[in-house]
């Protein structure tokens, strides 16, 4: 435990004693004895160690409990993404977690993905993008706006990879999510992507990695013959792969009908990849590689 708290700003928590094996009585003595300090319910501090001044973030985190991720502008502060409130002490965890705990907010949410998290000097994070993403539901428009603009300057995020994350958990309802859309939607240029020129940069992207060419205007199999169509499809891996080119309001206001869709798909055994204009043009590899790699899995499936 000592090893720990040098680890954690000179705390930890009961919930790790015990999973190291020690019991109730083990703590009960060694504060009894000073040799440990009990500073809130189930957290102590020991005594002696050089002072840290993560010592209060380390105590709030160890209350909340160990599948506690730091979010919103306590992560924000981490990454230097400004303007936010600083010195805060904001959670996340799963949703069914009820946490009444002085100068902490905590936050349930269900749409926490495993890449939407890190780890940052010992203590479990929302990466940066996810973080601005998440920060749209506790700021107004002209902040969030700010945000992202220095992110982008400081070179903490791309437009790009925060457009991944909202795409990720945009669902009606969801709040924050149309006043990120209309704050990336002003910072892309131009009118929306043609559907040609989005086919073609999809199609260079797959034969980049050697994929062969996939069928295009397929008929949607979830849909009876000839009424709704994809972009292009693998039938033979039951792979559909659809490329965006919608302005970012517009995405968000059809989210509900893009996921019928696919879900509609899935029902019949098919799997949809859907690309965005904007990592098309940043990572047009990575997006064919996504595509062989799903390809190979099905295909040996």
């Amino acid at each position: 435990m000592y090893a720990l708290a040098r680890e954690q700003g000179g705390a930890f928590a009961r919930w790790q004693v015990r999973a190291e094996g020690g019991a109730d009585t083990l703590i009960e003595r060694r504060c009894a004895a000073g040799l440990w300090v009990r500073v809130r319910p189930g957290v102590y501090v020991v005594p002696g160690l050089p002072p840290s001044k993560s010592t209060d973030l380390w105590v709030a985190w160890l209350e909340v409990g160990g599948h506690a991720i730091r979010s919103h502008e306590c992560a924000a502060e981490h990454w230097g993404l400004q303007p936010v409130m600083t010195e805060r002490r904001v959670f996340t965890t799963r949703q069914g977690d009820h946490h009444r705990i002085p100068g902490v907010v905590v936050h349930q949410l269900g749409d926490l993905l495993p890449h939407h998290t890190t780890v940052a000097d010992g203590m479990p994070i929302t990466t940066a993008p996810r973080t601005v993403v998440d920060l749209a539901a506790v700021v107004g428009f002209e902040r969030l706006k700010r945000i992202v603009e220095n992110g982008v300057n400081d070179r903490i995020v791309t437009d790009e990879a925060v457009g991944l994350v909202l795409r990720d958990v945009a669902r009606r309802g969801k709040w924050g999510m149309k006043k990120l859309a209309r704050v990336l939607a002003a910072r892309a240029p131009g009118e929306p992507v043609p559907d040609s020129k989005l086919e073609r940069m999809l199609l260079d992207a797959l034969r980049a990695v050697g994929l062969p060419d996939p069928v295009p205007q397929f008929p949607h199999p979830g849909r009876e013959i000839g009424v709704g169509w994809v972009d292009f499809a693998y039938p033979d891996a039951k792979l559909i792969l659809e490329a965006d080119g919608r302005r970012w309001h517009q995405r968000i206001a059809q989210i509900a009908r893009d996921h019928a869709r696919d879900k509609a798909a899935a029902r019949l055994g098919w799997l949809t990849l859907r690309f965005m204009h904007e990592e098309l043009s940043a990572d047009p590899l990575d997006a064919g590689l996504s595509v062989r790699e799903t390809l190979t899995h099905r295909t040996a499936a």
